[in-house]
């Protein structure tokens, strides 16, 4: 077969295809957690193996600002020390598993945006409509985060510090 531009362009486009599948079908592992970072960051513990895990489509305010212990407690009280069920879409760069998190079939991620405990990570979550749904309904509701119209979302208090 020759390569012309058009031969060209249906292998990109099957390649890009098939990137997109697979990141919509991530691998799905049960796993202990062990330790509780902040609010959107725990280890687990999955075949004897240690795994840092980044939890998927939100950002926790950090540990130094207001609502960040909050968010770390939150979590604690969900999933500490329990056996939870990982969907793990991708490595960030710092070598943690991008996860959604599932504890007794409820998605934890989804309850920290419920709940007012962070913020939908719009960058990472443009067709998690359900995220936007639940983020929605904690800023009306003024829960946590959104109680206070001078909160900074943690995507911009980290450039400042």
């Amino acid at each position: 077969m020759k390569l012309d531009a058009r031969n060209f362009l249906i292998c990109l486009t099957l390649i890009f295809s098939a990137q997109s599948l697979f990141a919509k079908n991530p691998q799905i592992i049960e796993a202990k957690v062990t330790k509780i970072t902040d609010g959107d960051s725990i280890h687990v513990v999955s075949d004897g193996q240690l795994m840092r895990i980044r939890l998927a489509f939100i950002d926790c305010p950090e540990k130094k600002q207001s609502q960040g212990l909050e968010a770390k407690f939150e979590l604690s009280s969900l999933i500490s020390d329990e056996i939870v069920t990982l969907h793990i879409y991708d490595v960030d760069r710092y070598g943690r598993k991008i996860s959604e998190i599932f504890y007794n079939g409820d998605s934890v991620n989804l309850h920290l945006v419920k709940n007012g405990f962070c913020y939908v990570y719009r960058k990472y979550a443009k067709e998690k409509y359900d995220f936007h749904d639940a983020e929605a309904y904690a800023m009306n509701l003024r829960l946590g985060v959104h109680a206070y119209s001078d909160s900074v979302k943690p995507w911009i208090w980290r450039r400042k510090h």
